[in-house]
């Protein structure tokens, strides 16, 4: 191999003659000086030779990891056993050795390519413009990768035909990938496959019955959780006009998490999956992990609002989302739990469970069922949160205590579906005639 600037034409050649190709496990070799130093003829020291050693070895994690590259010194690359394991021959180092040779194995042929030589330059090598220079010349590495665009709501129908677009932001370029796009179609099952480059990408995905979404996806090593090869995205139908969905997924564990929302009239969850005067439904408890679990809720009209001015309780305006822990396997923070708020006009909040904390609880926002705007809070919590409500929590006032029977009876009068907005508006409106004098 050539020293300098010379291996770089070396390695093109290789690689343009099919010799050195993407499926290469690479090697690099590391011949270090090992004697005692310093001593009265050696200058320097023994931990300089051996940073290099493990300056390669950071780099080939982060850099190199799509080829499996091994680092190893003192000992000659002499090719893969047929149980894939790696064949060297010591080697005994020389005096002020800093070597550093590229080699694989084609077929039955081991080639090697002489990155540097401190005996022959009398420098030491520079590791970062090394490995930078050889990324920019080894073959570019594709990797299949797998969406699956899942209905956000249990039940519906599977975004099939959905267009999935992957803009690259940045990535190695040496086929002028930057600002182009990737393009698939989701199947029957809803899955869209890809084969990209690792890099940063913008995902957008188009379906006329979905609302869109846009997302940002990352490929790259493993060891930093960028390896991501099998991605799952929820879809949203679209939301009619008046009404917000709150939507909770998370990752295999814990298998159980429940989705809470305390309107203003009370605590909607799998015990009372329905508040009518909210216009709030809540979707079957999913148990075996990913979720998700959904919750429609009504934005609040004039006449709502006015019903709550009315007995004096103008300020419970926000509907309550948090999230419980209900299975003892993993963590919350393990789960990787996400909610999203969705209107009529798209995703308007999304909230990451927080990564620290201990608890079964995330107390995660409110929601100004007036306006759409979100109150973040973001925490894990031992215990339950409580909000004040008009009907069915102790911390209600005791005013709103002394008239629940005439509220409950009210909100249980008519089913959630069987109830129209104006009818919704009526019946708060009744509800609350013994609170007004």
């Amino acid at each position: 191999g050539g020293a300098g600037g010379g291996w770089k034409a070396e390695l093109a050649r290789l690689v343009q003659e099919g010799k050195l190709t993407a499926q290469s496990r690479l090697v690099l070799q590391v011949e270090y000086c090992t004697a005692e130093r310093p001593t009265a003829s050696l200058r320097g020291s023994t931990e300089q030779y051996l940073r290099v050693v493990e300056d390669l070895k950071e780099r080939c994690r982060g850099t190199f990891w799509e080829y499996n590259t091994r680092v190893v010194g003192n000992c000659r690359f002499e090719g893969w056993t047929s149980a894939r394991d790696l064949q060297t021959r010591p080697l005994r180092p020389r005096i002020g050795a800093c070597e550093i040779t590229l080699s694989w194995q084609h077929l039955s042929s081991v080639y090697s390519v002489s990155l540097h030589s401190k005996v022959a330059s009398r420098r030491w090598p520079l590791v970062d413009s090394i490995a930078s220079d050889l990324q920019a010349l080894l073959p570019v590495q594709y990797h299949d990768i797998r969406f699956l665009l899942q209905n956000a709501s249990p039940g519906g129908m599977i975004p099939q035909g959905a267009k999935l677009t992957l803009t690259v932001l940045q990535a190695l370029d040496p086929l002028k990938l930057l600002g182009s796009t990737v393009e698939g179609r989701a199947d029957s099952d809803g899955l869209v496959a890809v084969n990209i480059p690792a890099g940063s990408y913008r995902a957008e995905i188009e379906h006329s019955l979905f609302e869109g979404e846009a997302l940002s996806y990352e490929l790259g090593p493993p060891e930093q959780g960028l390896y991501e090869p099998f991605k799952r995205i929820m879809m949203h139908s679209k939301i009619a006009p008046g009404k917000i969905k709150i939507v909770l997924y998370w990752d295999a564990k814990p298998l159980d998490l429940d989705l809470f929302v305390v309107t203003p009239f009370s605590k909607v969850c799998h015990a009372n999956r329905a508040d009518p005067l909210a216009g709030c439904t809540l979707s079957e408890d999913v148990r075996q992990g990913y979720g998700p679990e959904t919750a429609t809720v009504d934005i609040m009209g004039a006449e709502v609002a006015e019903a709550l001015a009315r007995s004096g309780a103008s300020h419970l305006h926000m509907c309550h989302v948090y999230v419980h822990q209900h299975s003892q396997d993993g963590t919350l923070p393990q789960s990787r739990a996400v909610l999203q708020v969705i209107s009529e006009e798209g995703v308007v909040h999304t909230s990451h469970v927080p990564t620290r904390g201990i608890g079964c609880f995330w107390d995660a926002f409110s929601v100004d069922l007036r306006s759409c705007d979100v109150e973040q809070r973001g925490k894990i919590t031992p215990g339950e949160p409580s909000f004040e409500v008009l009907h069915g929590y102790p911390e209600a006032p005791q005013s709103v205590q002394s008239s629940s029977k005439e509220l409950g009876s009210a909100m249980f009068d008519a089913k959630p579906d069987e109830m129209t907005t104006q009818e919704r508006s009526r019946s708060v409106l009744a509800a609350h005639e013994g609170f007004v004098s």
